[in-house]
């Protein structure tokens, strides 16, 4: 069925249904609603907090589904409804039947709490709430934006609580950064590739942890591993001379000149002037290994 003739008999559908008495429609939906919350390490964390921040994320969830009912509706009966008041005829037919809380401890002690809500919506009462919108006038106006700002406001929070989980995150990577330098310098290798992958675990793009773990491997003789990472180090770099260079020198530590040689000479291309690279390409080439 192409396109055109989906949108017709779609277009039918809606028709008959329009047309079919109000009784059809008189339903109690259920559905699901998944709230997470992951504790930082602010001042004022606790359990109880985490709980009540995971439920008020599904409670969110619930509202934006029990909205899809009520646009859907609209649509059908030739509503015309703005978002604000999608969004409190939603909060007016949505009931929690019940909710349950779970618990996580992810790697790097990090707690993760989990609401989920079972909700119901009634959707025999959707037309009597837009009716009664449509009479209240100045009041919905008022009302309308009282919800606004509450969104905004909680928007703003929701921000401030990633923000502050992104500066928890960094920090606690640069401590594992410091811990792992300090087990390199005393030539405690494995501890040290632990702690710089702590780092990296918590913050992805962080360079200074991969090229750590990559020197690491290296010394602790896991070239395999260190080439990964120095290719890691390529993507995060952009394409840098200097992570070409580096995993030129690990290709050429397992034997496989010829890509050792493919990278010196992206790393040259990069920086032609880099006598350490030069140096690097023209020892392999005098090896006779190329």
């Amino acid at each position: 069925m192409n396109g055109k003739l989906c949108k017709i008999f779609f277009m039918i559908l809606v028709a008959c249904v329009a047309a079919l008495p109000n009784e059809t429609f008189a339903a109690a939906e259920k559905f699901e609603a998944v709230g997470v919350y992951v504790v930082g390490n602010g001042e004022d964390e606790s359990p109880k907090i985490a709980k009540e921040r995971a439920k008020k994320e599904a409670v969110r969830v619930a509202l934006e589904k029990a909205g899809v009912y009520v646009e859907s509706f609209s649509e059908m009966k030739n509503f015309r409804l703005t978002k604000d008041e999608i969004k409190i005829i939603a909060g007016e037919i949505v009931a929690v039947e019940s909710e349950s809380y779970s618990v996580e401890i992810l790697p790097n002690e990090v707690i993760r709490y989990t609401a989920v809500i079972q909700a119901v919506v009634d959707t025999d009462i959707i037309e009597t709430k837009i009716k009664q919108l449509e009479k209240s006038g100045e009041n919905f106006s008022s009302e309308a934006e009282r919800l606004r700002k509450e969104n905004e406001r909680l928007k703003d929070d929701y921000e401030k609580l990633n923000e502050e989980n992104l500066s928890d995150n960094s920090d606690a990577a640069q401590k594992f950064l410091a811990e792992g330098n300090d087990a390199l310098k005393a030539g405690d290798y494995q501890k040290a590739i632990e702690r710089f992958g702590k780092a990296v675990e918590l913050k992805a793009d962080y360079t200074d942890a991969w090229y750590s773990r990559a020197k690491a491997y290296e010394a602790a003789g896991q070239y395999k591993s260190a080439l990964n990472d120095y290719t890691r180090l390529i993507e995060l770099t952009n394409q840098s001379a200097d992570a070409f260079y580096l995993r030129g020198t690990i290709y050429e530590k397992l034997g496989d000149f010829d890509n050792a040689l493919k990278d010196f000479n992206r790393a040259l291309e990069k920086s032609p002037k880099e006598k350490r690279i030069m140096r690097a390409r023209e020892k392999l080439l005098a090896a006779g290994k190329k």
